[in-house]
């Protein structure tokens, strides 16, 4: 029997039977009649409980019940609907997944979470954790290492994994269970493997109605709901060796990521992102259903015959109309069945017109839109991305840095890099365990580089603007210029990095740039002589000010010591074929010929040196060691060796002499 609530009270109900009811009663037994949504029942054994009867709703406000099935939902609920169960679950799950694939603004309003959370910019960048430091080579070889070992795990689980269905399912079913698959499941060597998990497959066979202790698939310490002992699974589909439905071996808890949304943290489950807009979804539908079906009818048309005289003109037109018929080659029809293209003809006391249903639909329109502003209100992206109708709104003051479009979106991929950032960590740890990044463990790995990641930028910007203020930012200390190039949707490791080899292969750049910007006593001399001048005149009364752009470039011939060594390093290129890069080969050469050099490539040789000064700690620096020379002694010899380096940071001293 159900379960019916009433005031502080719960009742052991049955349908409800006239004829039992009046029986039961006259023996003395107090029952109390209930209307619920399935009808009504009748019961009287006390259990716990809360809904008010329809007899004391009608006693207490002498209101009428509603029958009207969309008013129900006013009336009180009953303990089955108040309740979160597997059961109930699954039914709003494929109710949302049924919107999210067939009413364009669920699905629109879906694919705006996945393009403006983890769109096409979405990416992993490693830094140092301490930003006022350079990296050396060694440390970028890691974060290189760090981040291809990243870029190979998405490439090879694109089949199965991808951080765009990651947040797809997450919006859609409320939570996404990642599932880090053990080494003999990969079905490959490297890189591991991951799969995602459907939310119905994690449940339990006991889960169901009869049921009071769900566990929802999630196995729980009984005294701390956050600690997550096991995943139970349960088949989804048919295979030669199982059923749906069939209980599968649990999942350790450690093996799975469960991200989920728009719940309670001591809750098990997350809930849809779409579960707010199931009911004014369907309620859009029938509109649309109801507008078409009153179209149609609006598309009919009846003919109406007004007759002037007394009943008896009309009687006789009337019989005329029910007996008559009007002959045509194929035969005779009824009068009353007028074939299409007839020209009626009536006589003077007769007047015809034709009518159409009235359905006056200019109403619907508004009441469409405010149903539609309830999905709107639950998604929390404006009106005109929902409908794709620009008149609603205004892209440019949606998408600003203080709007609350912009403040949602990154509030959500702040939330998903710290559930990217826990799969990360997974394939990193195998990735070091295996060799491929050369580091002792995670923590280690932490303590000296920091991950950041890149999202899609919501803000709307002029560029003009952007870079003007990413400038300004810069100059002034409050923006770093790693920042300044992501806030330009690139990514800053490989700026500098090309930025680093031109300045390398092209040194007469330096001198360009130091033409384009000479020192502060150089611009002090040319203004006084050119103000001295009197050439022109500027916006108000001084002289005009201009710059002698010509300086001459001192050089700077290396020693017989660092000469030696930059031949010495050429000679092991060649023997053994690595070492160094292609502008190192091409500084050796430049040393080894003893030409000039100038001011900036003396400041590169210094830098240089004091990046790869952790290169001597390596093996195969040393003669005697195994792997002699090294290819961190090779390049220290293209770039002049301990010869060169002393010469330069003397020569270097002097510029600031």
């Amino acid at each position: 029997m159900p379960l019916v609530f009433a005031d502080d009270r719960a009742w052991r109900a049955e349908q409800y039977n006239e004829e039992e009811f009046v029986r039961r009663s006259s023996t003395g037994e107090n029952l109390v009649i209930f209307e619920t949504e399935n009808g009504y029942f009748m019961g009287g054994e006390d259990v716990t409980a809360t809904v008010v009867t329809k007899l004391a709703r009608e006693a207490q406000y002498n209101l009428p019940v509603a029958e009207d099935p969309d008013a129900a939902d006013w009336n009180a609920a009953t303990k089955s609907e108040l309740e979160d169960t597997p059961q109930k679950r699954e039914e709003y799950r494929n109710t949302v997944r049924w919107l999210c694939k067939w009413n364009p603004n669920i699905k629109r309003a879906l694919g705006l979470y996945c393009d403006y959370v983890v769109g096409k910019e979405f990416g992993l960048e490693v830094e140092l954790a301490d930003d006022s430091e350079e990296m050396t080579d060694a440390q970028e070889d890691v974060a290189d290492s760090a981040e291809k070992v990243w870029r190979d795990f998405l490439r090879a689980n694109r089949r199965e994994y991808t951080p765009k269905e990651h947040a797809k399912r997450t919006f859609r079913d409320g939570e996404a269970f990642p599932w880090k698959l053990k080494r003999d499941l990969w079905k490959r060597a490297w890189p591991p493997r991951l799969s995602l998990l459907r939310p119905e497959e994690i449940a339990d066979h006991k889960d169901g109605a009869d049921n009071e202790d769900e566990n929802f698939g999630i196995i729980t310490d009984p005294n701390d709901v956050f600690s997550v002992i096991e995943y139970r699974r349960r088949s989804i589909v048919s295979t030669d060796d199982r059923t749906v439905g069939q209980q599968l071996p649990p999942i350790p808890a450690d093996e799975v990521i469960h991200t989920k949304i728009d719940c309670d943290t001591d809750e098990k489950r997350g809930n849809s992102r779409f579960l707010a807009c199931v009911k004014p979804a369907r309620q859009i539908l029938s509109m649309l259903e109801t507008e078409l079906l009153g179209r149609k009818m609006q598309s009919s048309m009846v003919i109406q015959r007004k007759v002037s005289g007394g009943p008896n003109q009309v009687r006789a037109l009337a019989d005329a109309a029910k007996t008559g018929t009007t002959s045509y080659p194929s035969g005779s029809v009824g009068r009353e069945k007028i074939r299409p293209g007839t020209v009626i003809t009536t006589s003077p006391q007769v007047e015809i017109e034709f009518l159409t249903p009235d359905m006056n639909f200019s109403d619907a329109s508004p009441l469409a839109r405010q149903i539609l502003l309830q999905v709107v209100a639950a998604t929390g992206w404006p009106e005109y991305m929902i409908t794709g109708d620009a008149s609603q709104g205004n892209l440019s003051s949606t998408l600003v840095q203080e709007g609350p479009v912009v403040k949602m979106v990154q509030s959500e991929q702040e939330f998903f890099a710290a559930e990217f950032q826990e799969i990360f960590d997974w394939v990193l740890g195998l990735a070091i365990e295996d060799g491929y990044v050369a580091v002792e463990s995670v923590e280690k790995f932490y303590e000296e580089y920091r991950l950041v990641w890149t999202f899609p930028n919501p803000v709307t910007r002029d560029e003009l603007k952007q870079a003007q203020a990413d400038n300004i930012g810069t100059m002034n200390g409050t923006l770093s210029r790693a920042q300044g190039i992501r806030n330009r949707g690139l990514k800053p490791k490989k700026i500098f990095r090309e930025i680093k080899d031109e300045m390398e292969e092209m040194p007469a750049m330096g001198n360009g740039l130091a033409a384009m910007n000479p020192a502060g006593q150089d611009k002090q001399a040319s203004s006084g002589a050119n103000a001295q001048d009197g050439s022109g005149t500027n916006q108000g009364d001084d002289p005009v000010v201009q710059h002698d752009d010509r300086v001459e470039s001192e050089g700077y011939v290396p020693p017989e010591g660092a000469r030696s060594e930059a031949k010495k390093g050429l000679e092991w290129r060649d023997e053994y074929g690595r070492g160094g890069t292609a502008v190192g080969v091409a500084r050796a050469r430049d040393i080894s010929n003893g030409k000039s050099l100038s001011a900036d490539t003396i400041g590169r040789m210094v830098s240089f040196f004091a990046r790869h000064e952790v290169d001597k700690q390596g093996t195969g620096w040393t003669p005697g060691e195994e792997g002699y020379p090294s290819n961190g002694r090779i390049a220290w010899a293209l770039w002049g060796g301990d010869a060169g380096r002393s010469w330069a940071n003397k020569v270097y001293d002097s510029f600031e002499d």
